[in-house]
């Protein structure tokens, strides 16, 4: 699932301005590969929060814990 919020940027097709996306991959966010791979990064890094934060993980004076619940 998380794959699916930042996949379209990964679809390798080389799309210009005067020639649309033929593969189904999007244009990126930037201009430039240093710009557009922090984005990336930082988009990969709040998904993958996210999931954390859903499976327990919780803040707690300053420090991260994972919550753990009795099965």
């Amino acid at each position: 699932m998380p794959e699916r919020s930042f996949a379209h940027a990964l679809v390798g097709s080389a799309c210009s301005s005067s020639a649309p996306c033929s593969s189904g991959g999007r244009r990126l966010r930037y201009i430039g590969t240093i710009k557009n791979n922090a984005w990336l990064h930082t988009r990969a890094a709040a998904v993958n929060l996210r999931a954390l934060i859903n499976l327990g993980l919780v803040r707690t004076d300053g420090t991260w814990t994972l919550a753990i619940t009795p099965v």
